[in-house]
């Protein structure tokens, strides 16, 4: 910009101007005598000079004669020549915003001015036919902001719709929106009036007048401004210049690049159509087409999918010519007129029309003063859209040019809401995409898009079709207040602030209506899980109120208080209009500089492998995407494709545990007494409505949901017939607590495909897998609630590197690769978690889906000996040990759906169904005697599914230091409990490390070079945490390796008072406190029972419960004679096994942690009382929040509570 700017100020300081590409038919000025003596009507001067004599020229130069300006418009050709005379003169009277509608008043008050039959005003009105249930509700809520201005319209069956135009096929459509205000003008007629009502008021137009230079001028202060014109017949002065000239006006000012391209634009005229009278104009949006009345013939346009670029402006002489017509290109749009009116198929072809027109890169105008020149004006690229805009933009240029600013907030149409010398292609590229396009989104691209952009990111949507294509466009749009915890709290409630501050940011409604949400209980559990959401939401500021069902009556009469026992009321709960929010969203991101581009799908991700001394797992990383429009140089890839997330990924071998479905819901006819009642959540009839007018949206979660192997590339707006047998279930539910719905009958179906997960929770977050590739997809059908919540943290996770809560039941890390592979397994678990989605949420319920996954090498023996197996990340542990019998996990009977018997035995099912209570469980007392077998005697625990890693290399000690807090220069064989931060000081892992010196061979006392570390993490976090240390070893550029060997080592862990005397009686190692401190390790031989030879393992003395103890680390080939041999040495002790549920039990008694729940990676040690890990001296991840807390203190503390 700088060197622009002083290239100017040279030309302006030498007398040099800004030259015009002029005619080369025209003759210089040079050769003309100047002053205009030879042409007396070429004034000296002017008030202000208009370049171009279009519909805009005209109308700017009426609306300053009408403030008694004495302009005079210049046009090189004839008015209306260029682009104006070949319009198809349509005009709208709603708009989407309010700009937008003040502008289009302004139009057709000028009508009336000049006099509606002298401008060739035709008041035939608009329908604008909508396809889709919500394409409806968009029309409702434009038609309800179009009567805050006065515009009246109307919505209507498609049967209505019919009737005021019947040749239109009314099965083609839902319905339509008739904007009676509407109708045609004649752009010759309405010029030649503008131009006549000018000369009246003292001003001029002098045609066939090329203007071939800008005369600019430096000021004192050093900036340029225009003095004047040159044209053929002289000099003409001026300090204001208006540049109107449309697809010219790049042209002739090459002092900046502007943001528009020029595109061919086209319709047909069709032969006489046999009984077509004076119906209104057509405006289908979903099919991109329009029709215009014109006599016995239909004007058919629209907007293809692939227009035609021209590449460089016309010849000047290109003034009333045409181009031929593409037939490939707008052949698209005939068939899809043809679906809407039938009748064409028979109709010829009269005319054809195919001219150049300027659009924009949002397709808006660009219009105001030049920041760079002063005096200079602008007002062009009006994107097809000039007959209808002109008028009302004129008017606030004229203000801007007399009073130095508009009387309205041109902000959405300023040319300065681009920046500078934007890339050429770029431009082309946005142009093209917006050709036609109605701003819309993907929630939760959008929301994503928006985030980022709030932050300053200059973020780019790249979408395969339009936008809010896919399942956004079809979901129901609930928005919910409460959840059974903190986290997703606090993501509604950043959703619902976005919903409720989007409209003031952006002047556009994003369809938020707050109408209350009623949760229906059918017995005490239920209730008790209600008010367990209640509590909590109390401590958020949640209103809630449990009622009564005669309560319940008050806030929806229609329920049935008979059918039910009881009801949560969150009067803060409402739905959201999905295609309103997401253009919010969009224009929201675009006034903070983001992009998005449509029919823009990416073909591939490109990706550059880096040399690293660490795994394979970071030699791949992002370096771009390639579209049909080029590649896109990018180091950070956001995956929103929702059911499609697995597409784009998978040819790089990286998988997603993401199954598509079919999911549906119906859409009543209306029923009296339904219009503003709250929504409803039946958990226990698995049944929601959702309120839509005076209908009732009605779905829910069947135990059979169609699965779906994969959705095609083209379905983006596509439905699925609705399935009866399916859907049944809910219907019954539904007419049960609300008799009224069996007796009104179904307007409408929609099912449509849904992405589900295993775990019923999104796929958010960076992957492991590849550098630069993000996630956020996989929304479970929850993503209007939760998408502007994750789409914040999201933006908070690419800029800054973790987000500010606690996402990691979101992040894709929490699966492992063994489980992101296994399609059966996702399928399983998917469904489960599908069936099982209003199913009460107990605390230790357990999946039936996609066990025995993952088996640690006692599997065996744990079933042998009781054990009631829990399942984390793929891995099968033992939760508690029954005193009788077994209870095996069984293969997943799909709960009886596609055909599947139910299981034979159900002792595993039994098991956890004795537990599903808020209270304390059947097995209560059973988990106490393991845990007090523990504190009194000796206890074994396996913990063979725990993470083990070997962290070796010539880094391995700086790389250590700077991952973990606590001082790790310790001699070999020192147990260290410590943690990983990361930047903003949040643990990321609690873990033990232990300093090696390299051993005498074996998994148990490997060989390597230099110091290493044995690394022990949780198992349920462990591709997390493995995750989180490879990923800060590549930005540090350490020379390290990480060798995973969980599968490799088994963990018995022997926990009590007894638990040194147990041991020595399979061991001559020195067990005592001197040789073997706590937290201390070492190599030991072990005499296994039998008189079999002993094995090396590694024993480290540690303990999660508080006691004496030790864990063994074996080798996995071993580990079941150490096993036995150890059951058996026990006997004379009481030695039991004990599981996790009395491990954690133990645990908390002490005050330690479990990461994940009671310490988390919004936590620091300081807030969780872990500062005794945070070493002074060294720099760590996170250090200098560590030493602010130190300093200043903390807000918050983890604090441990004895109930009585």
């Amino acid at each position: 910009m700088i060197r622009t700017r002083s290239l100017i100020a040279f030309l302006a300081k030498h007398h040099y101007s800004i030259r015009f590409c002029s005619s080369k038919n025209t003759p210089s000025s040079s050769s003309s005598t100047k002053n205009g003596t030879n042409d007396p009507k070429i004034p000296l001067s002017a008030d202000v000079i208009i370049v171009g004599g279009g519909v805009t020229g005209c109308s700017v130069l009426y609306q300053l004669s009408k403030k008694g300006v004495k302009a005079v418009l210049l046009e090189r050709g004839k008015v209306t020549c260029g682009t104006t005379f070949h319009t198809a003169g349509l005009i709208w009277s709603l708009r989407p915003n309010a700009l937008c509608l003040e502008v289009m008043k302004a139009t057709k008050k000028v009508f009336d001015e000049l006099g509606a039959d002298d401008v060739g005003w035709i008041n035939n009105g608009t329908l604008f036919v909508a396809h889709t249930e919500q394409g409806l509700h968009e029309y409702e809520k434009v038609s309800a902001l179009g009567k805050k201005f006065g515009v009246e319209s109307h919505v209507f069956g498609a049967k209505d719709a019919s009737e005021m135009f019947p040749l239109l096929a009314s099965e083609s459509f839902k319905g339509a929106l008739f904007s009676q205000e509407d109708g045609v003008v004649d752009p010759s007629m309405l010029c030649n009036q503008l131009v006549k009502k000018s000369k009246e008021n003292g001003c001029q137009v002098i045609e066939n007048c090329n203007v071939s230079k800008i005369n600019v001028t430096e000021t004192n202060n050093g900036k340029m401004k225009v003095t004047g014109v040159e044209t053929p017949f002289g000099e003409i002065k001026s300090d204001q210049i208006i540049n109107t000239r449309g697809l010219w006006s790049q042209q002739h000012l090459t002092h900046r690049r502007f943001p528009f391209t020029i595109l061919k634009h086209s319709y047909i005229v069709t032969e006489t159509i046999p009984h077509l009278k004076r119906w209104p104009n057509v405006r289908d949006h979903d099919l991109s087409i329009y029709f215009r009345v014109q006599g016995q013939s239909l004007i058919v346009g629209g907007y293809e999918t692939n227009p035609n670029v021209v590449e460089q402006p016309p010849p000047e002489d290109f003034q009333f010519q045409l181009y031929d017509m593409d037939w490939n290109a707008f052949n698209p749009l005939m068939t899809s007129s043809v679906k809407l009116l039938p009748v064409l198929s028979e109709i010829g072809v009269k005319s054809t029309v195919c001219g150049p027109e300027a659009f924009s890169m949002d397709r808006k105008p660009l219009i105001g003063p030049d920041k760079q020149i002063h005096g200079l004006f602008h007002s062009f690229a009006f994107s097809s859209n000039g007959m209808m805009l002109s008028g009302g933009c004129a008017e606030q240029v004229a203000e801007w040019v007399v009073n130095g600013k508009p009387s309205l907030d041109m902000t959405l149409y300023d040319i300065d809401r681009f920046e500078d010398d934007l890339d050429k292609s770029y431009i082309k590229m946005k142009c093209v995409e917006n050709y036609g396009a109605r701003p819309g989104g993907g929630s939760q691209g959008c929301n994503t898009l928006y985030q980022l952009a709030k932050r300053g990111c200059k973020a780019v949507l790249l979408e395969r079709a339009k936008l809010t294509s896919g399942t956004t466009w079809h979901t129901a749009g609930l928005v919910w207040r409460l959840r059974p915890n903190d986290v997703e709290i606090g993501l509604l409630a950043s959703t619902r602030n976005t919903l409720m501050s989007l409209e003031k940011e952006t002047g556009l409604d994003p369809g938020w209506i707050m109408n209350g949400g009623l949760f229906i209980a059918h017995s005490k559990e239920r209730l008790n899980e209600y008010k367990r959401l209640q509590t909590l939401g109390k401590c958020f500021g949640i209103e809630s109120h449990v009622l009564t069902p005669e309560e319940t009556l008050k806030v929806f009469p229609l329920l049935d208080p008979n059918s039910f026992t009881s009801a949560l009321y969150s009067p803060g709960d409402g739905v959201v209009d999905p295609n309103m929010m997401c253009t919010a969203l969009t224009k929201a991101a675009t006034n903070l500089g983001a992009s998005y581009f449509e029919n823009c799908p990416v073909e591939e991700i490109l990706v550059d492998k880096r040399s690293t001394s660490i795994s394979e797992i970071f030699q791949k990383r992002v370096k771009g995407v390639r579209t049909k429009y080029g590649d896109i140089k990018t180091n950070c890839i956001v995956n929103a494709t929702g059911v499609w997330g697995r597409d784009l990924i998978e040819r790089h071998g990286i998988y997603l545990p993401l199954i598509p479905m079919k999911h549906a819901y119906t859409i009543s006819e209306p029923m009296p007494g339904v219009r503003g009642c709250p929504n409803v959540r039946d958990h226990d009839y698995s049944t929601y409505f959702r309120i839509q007018g005076e209908s009732i949206c009605m779905g829910g979660y069947e135990n059979n949901p169609i699965l779906l192997g994969r959705v095609e590339k083209d379905f983006e707006f596509g439905l699925y017939d609705l399935d009866y047998t399916v859907f049944d279930t809910h219907v019954k539910g539904a007419v049960e607590i609300c008799p009224a719905f069996g007796e009104t009958g179904i307007k409408s179906t929609i099912c449509g495909p849904e992405s589900f997960t295993p775990d019923h929770k999104p796929l958010m977050g960076p992957d492991p897998r590849m550098d630069g590739l993000f996630h956020n997809c996989g929304f479970n059908s929850a993503g209007m609630m939760l998408g502007g919540g994750c789409g914040e943290q999201l933006a908070e996770w690419i800029l800054h590197g973790r987000p500010t809560a606690h996402m990691f039941a979101y992040d894709i890390r929490r699966f492992s690769d063994m489980q992101t592979k296994n399609v059966k397994w996702a399928t399983e678990r998917s469904h489960e978690a599908y069936a099982k989605n209003y199913s009460i949420v107990f605390p230790h319920d357990e999946p039936l889906a996609g066990r025995n996954l993952i088996h640690d090498p006692l599997h065996k023996q744990m079933i042998r000996y009781g054990a009631m197996m829990e399942e984390r990340q793929g891995w099968e542990r033992p939760g508690y040990f029954l005193k009788e019998g077994i209870a095996v996990v069984q293969n997943y009977d799909w709960y009886g759906a596609y055909g599947n018997s139910n299981n034979d035995s159900t002792c595993y099912e039994d098991q956890l169904k004795a537990d599903y209570t808020f209270g304390f469980p059947e097995h209560h007392d059973l988990i106490g005697e393991e845990a007090m077998t523990c504190r009194t005697n000796v206890a074994v625990f396996n913990l063979s599914y725990f993470c083990k890693l070997f962290m070796t290399g010539k880094d391995a000690q700086k790389a250590a230091d700077f991952i973990f807090t606590a001082d790790l220069q310790k001699p070999t064989n020192k147990t260290v409990y410590t943690c990983a931060l990361n930047s903003r000081g949040g643990v990321e892992a609690d873990v033990t490390v232990t300093p090696l010196d390299s051993g005498m061979g074996g998994l148990h006392d490997p060989i390597f070079k230099g110091r290493a570390f044995y690394i022990v993490a949780g198992g349920a976090s462990a591709n997390h945490t493995i995750s989180h240390i490879k990923q800060t070893i590549r930005e540090k550029n350490f020379t390290a390796n990480i060798t995973d060997v969980t599968q490799e080592i088994g963990v018995l862990s022997i926990q009590g008072p007894n638990s040194r005397k147990l041991l020595e009686k399979m061991t001559d190692f020195d067990l005592s406190d001197h040789n073997l401190p706590p937290n201390s390790a070492g190599i030991a031989a072990l005499q296994l029972s039998n008189g079999r030879e002993t094995r090396n393992v590694r024993i480290l003395r540690v303990s999660f419960v508080g006691e004496l103890g030790y864990e063994l680390h074996i080798p996995k080939e071993n580990c079941t004679e150490v096993y036995e041999s150890l059951m058996e040495a026990g006997g004379s002790f009481g030695l039991r096994n004990a599981g996790y549920r009395s491990l954690y039990s133990l645990s908390s008694e002490k005050g330690y942690h479990l990461w994940g729940y009671d310490l988390r990676s919004d936590d620091t040690p300081i807030e969780a009382n872990l500062g005794f890990t945070c070493r002074r001296k060294g720099e760590f991840e996170g250090k200098d929040v560590i030493d602010k807390q130190l300093r200043e203190g903390v807000t918050k503390k983890l604090a441990f509570f004895t109930l009585n």
